[in-house]
């Protein structure tokens, strides 16, 4: 009995199944994986966000700046790259800085779908929010904001998705400085502890806002989580 093999045609067929059902399950494990990796920067932003809290709470109820100047020593000794500015300055006393010591762990302040990193942390804390009377002012930026400033804490962000800008701010005026790497969003922290995705806008968050600087990126989370933070 002759033994026959498969056809060139015969070959191209099951080529392009192949390739068919490829094209159709690549896409399915690609969300599947980002799906993980979201849950996994949730879990980072809401251990990051109590944090912040458990800080507050050690202080007056009331919440660090995202930026207070400089240590003189390293706050992450076995890392000592973790947070540092220059042999001048030493390291950033950031909001991260801050925290450290409640999270213990230097791998939180890492977005798993993101390589960004400034000076080893990819999240950033508003700089500035929209008041209840419509201007725009200074949040964890300048000086010390109470909890019991909050008019709407649950709705108040506190920590989200960083891209550029320096040191770990977010949401400066015209420098938005933010990404959205999971599925067209980001995982928000706000100020009541918990932390969801949002999908990201693109563009100007309008007036008293500025409109984004065109050397930075235009993502931010909506203009409801800046809005209507404090009195005024």
């Amino acid at each position: 009995m002759t033994k026959r093999g498969f056809t060139l045609i015969e070959l191209l067929v099951v080529i392009a199944i192949i390739a068919i059902l490829a094209a159709i399950l690549f896409p399915v494990f690609a969300k599947a994986r980002e799906k993980a990796r979201t849950a996994s920067c949730l879990s980072n932003l809401k251990q990051l966000g109590l944090g912040l809290l458990m800080y507050a709470q050690d202080y007056d109820e009331s919440l660090c700046r995202y930026s207070s100047g400089y240590v003189p020593t390293a706050p992450w000794p076995a890392d000592p790259t973790w947070n540092y500015r220059d042999a001048t300055s030493g390291w950033y006393l950031t909001w991260p800085t801050n925290v450290l010591p409640y999270v213990k762990n230097i791998q939180v302040f890492k977005c798993p779908s993101s390589t960004y990193l400034n000076n080893g942390v990819a999240y950033g804390m508003p700089a500035g929010c929209i008041t209840s009377s419509g201007a725009y002012v200074a949040l964890f930026n300048g000086r010390v904001i109470s909890l019991g400033e909050l008019l709407k804490p649950a709705e108040t962000l506190l920590i989200s998705e960083k891209y550029g800008g320096n040191p770990q701010y977010i949401l400066s005026a015209q420098y938005y400085v933010c990404r959205a790497d999971h599925n067209d969003g980001g995982i928000c922290a706000f100020c009541d502890g918990h932390a969801k995705w949002l999908k990201f806008d693109k563009g100007p968050i309008g007036a008293p806002w500025a409109d984004p600087d065109p050397a930075y990126s235009a993502l931010h989370p909506p203009r409801w989580t800046v809005e209507g933070c404090l009195a005024n």
